[in-house]
């Protein structure tokens, strides 16, 4: 094991309460599967062995990982239910907007957008769900009839019938 990987040395420079994190942690951290965590090592990510013999990376080193995945885009994978767990994860600890868009690095107007989310329950929000598609549908059958209702008036006009509407035929 190269010296600038060994635990003492580790721990000496880091400034954190808990300077190391587990494959978990570290995988937890930036988003991904512990596998992927396992792929990362020895390239992007340099464990130590503790004397359990688990792998533990440095904080440091995952956070800036991190950063630099959503830099560099390669952190795209990461879904919208992601990002809303993370943020609403975040609210739920009292964060406020700034250290929401550090923290997830994500836009204001999204943080904006899911803490209204947040405000509104599951079930208000379900049945506001509800009925913009019910209001959506009613607009829909209303435009087919309209339309159904102008074709037959102008077929009737081809004919030479006259027209009142379909309830005067």
């Amino acid at each position: 094991m190269h010296g600038a990987n060994t635990l003492e040395a580790m721990l000496s420079t880091s400034t954190d309460a808990s300077p190391l994190w587990t494959r978990r942690e570290a995988a937890s951290h930036l988003g991904v599967s512990v596998a992927t965590v396992r792929r990362m090592e020895g390239g992007r990510l340099h464990p130590v062995i503790d004397e359990q013999g688990v792998r533990r990376f440095a904080i440091t080193e995952v956070r800036t990982l991190r950063v630099e995945r959503f830099e560099d885009g390669s952190a795209r994978h990461r879904g919208d239910g992601d990002v809303a767990a993370h943020v609403f994860e975040l609210l739920r600890l009292g964060r406020d907007l700034r250290d929401i868009v550090i923290t997830a690095r994500v836009h204001p107007r999204v943080v904006r957008e899911l803490y209204t989310e947040w405000l509104v329950s599951l079930r208000d929000g379900e049945q506001r769900r509800r009925d913009a598609a019910s209001a959506a549908e009613d607009e829909r059958r209303r435009s087919r009839v309209e339309r159904e209702d102008r074709a037959w008036r102008e077929s009737m006009v081809a004919l030479g019938s006259p027209t009142k509407g379909r309830g005067s035929r």
